[in-house]
């Protein structure tokens, strides 16, 4: 009998969780209602508390149905509003606005004929762009604002440079404003770069950046990736819980692959990018506008004749995913 009762509990949760979607995309329920709906969360823990209370008593079954159903309908209504979350100008980060009166240090170096950069932000905001040459330039901002200067741990070589968040207790804490980067990358070098944003934003505009592989994870935070005029061989994107927007390159062939858990990705080809897209999803919403489906597979019309080829993976759990979205990403 527990086991049959498990499986009970799983289909009221399985159940909640898709009559929430179902219902949202037939129109029946305004997906701001179930935005709303959201700061109710709490009722879900206390649902489950209630269950677990009621397992011994002769109220067992219906405590049990509703401690499944009310995470499963927090679920559905996360799905569901995950494609209407905050734009990048009103979203706020966990430890507050990034502090622009706060001490400023600036830094500089060269790079060779290649060099990585390892880039690990918490809390605050990148801004991030190209200029002609080998040079990088980057201005920290330390969002305690008292003085200190220690918005970044940076160590550089002619071959690499790594920018992490200083190790201070006011990050996630909600104590302080987050610190700013702005940094300056050369389109002259081969760069492997890689960028982890967490409860923070970026913006990274890298029209002319020459890139071997590009690996951008955004963890509770809000990002915008814009490649065009730049060439990248292996581009990598993971949103979790995050909102994230991409605009692929223009020129040259490139291999993707897009991971969302429980976040928004939008992205958007170029008219003359050739894009070859094989996707999965998991209690998730994507949409492929423009591209023809044969299997698994979702392809650009023009695939065969196009001078420059995108061959993307893409999977989706718990979020969204649209692919050229009208009206665009950027």
């Amino acid at each position: 009998m527990t086991v049959r009762r498990g499986f009970l509990y799983t289909g009221v949760f399985l159940l909640a969780t898709g009559g929430v979607v179902l219902l949202a995309q037939a129109g029946t329920i305004d997906t701001e209602a179930v935005t709303r709906a959201l700061s109710l969360w709490p009722l879900a823990v206390i649902a489950v508390g209630v269950g677990l209370i009621l397992r011994r008593t002769r109220a067992r079954l219906p405590g049990g149905v509703v401690a499944a159903a009310m995470p499963g309908l927090l679920l559905g209504g996360m799905i569901v509003a995950v494609p209407d979350m905050p734009d990048v100008a009103s979203w706020s980060t966990p430890c507050g606005d990034a502090n622009a009166a706060g001490a400023v240090t600036e830094r500089q170096g060269e790079f060779g004929a290649a060099a990585s950069v390892d880039l690990s932000l918490a809390c605050g905001e990148l801004v991030m762009k190209t200029a002609p040459g080998d040079s990088w330039q980057l201005a920290t901002t330390d969002g305690r604002g008292d003085g200190r200067g220690d918005g970044a741990v940076v160590t550089d070589a002619a071959d690499r440079l790594s920018i992490r968040s200083a190790n201070r207790p006011h990050a996630f804490s909600g104590l302080d404003a987050g610190d700013t980067w702005r940094l300056s990358l050369p389109t002259g070098p081969t760069l492997d770069l890689a960028a982890e944003i967490s409860a923070g934003k970026a913006t990274l505009d890298l029209a002319g950046a020459r890139l071997g592989t590009l690996r951008l994870a955004v963890n509770a935070g809000d990002a915008s990736l814009d490649l065009a005029g730049a060439t990248v061989s292996h581009l990598s994107v993971t949103v979790n819980a995050a909102k994230t927007t991409v605009q692929l390159p223009d020129t040259g062939d490139l291999t993707a692959i897009l991971e969302v858990n429980a976040g928004s990705l939008l992205v958007c080809a170029p008219a003359d990018l050739g894009l070859r897209l094989r996707g999965s999803s998991s209690l998730a919403a994507t949409t492929y506008n423009g591209l023809i489906r044969s299997g698994d597979t979702w392809t650009s019309p023009a695939y065969a004749t196009t001078k420059y080829h995108a061959d993307v993976t893409v999977s989706a759990n718990v979020g969204s995913v649209v692919v050229n979205p009208l009206g665009g990403c950027l």
